[in-house]
């Protein structure tokens, strides 16, 4: 009898491990991020050729913040429900005609096949020329 009441105790203190364990590890989920470091102009002609990167992820049923960045400032960005499923996710910069003050358009996309997608079109200014990283990101509110 005292075997059997031992392993009953040490059986319900496996459980209540487990179960406490489980519950102290949750982690939120993690920033996504689609990004390429290169060297940007900060007077680009027109005519210079768009840069673009492209990568496939899994999203989980939930509220992202969705924005821009380059360098360390952010720009345009959205907070989204999106539903569960394979996207493909793409950044592209389009140099531009400077005389405005904007140097590249940016454009970042959000899609999966059979579906209109998410959009998201910015522009930045560039105060000189030198290596920058740029993409966007994708911060889970969950």
């Amino acid at each position: 009898m005292t075997k059997l009441l031992r392993l009953a105790i040490v059986s319900v203190l496996a459980i209540v491990t487990a179960v406490l364990g489980t519950q102290g590890s949750a982690v939120a989920a993690e920033t996504a991020y689609n990004s390429k470091r290169q060297y940007l102009s900060a007077d680009p002609p027109g005519s210079a050729p768009a840069s673009c990167m492209q990568r496939s992820i899994y999203l989980a049923n939930g509220t992202y913040e969705w924005r821009q960045f380059l360098g360390k400032y952010t720009g345009v960005g959205t907070t989204m429900r999106i539903p569960a499923g394979n996207y493909t996710w793409r950044d592209c910069l389009y140099p531009i005609d400077g005389a405005d003050g904007w140097d590249y358009r940016h454009q970042t996309e959000l899609y999966r096949q059979g579906n209109p997608g998410f959009h998201l079109d910015g522009l930045w200014g560039l105060t000189k020329s030198t290596d920058y990283t740029w993409g966007s990101f994708l911060d889970p509110d969950f």
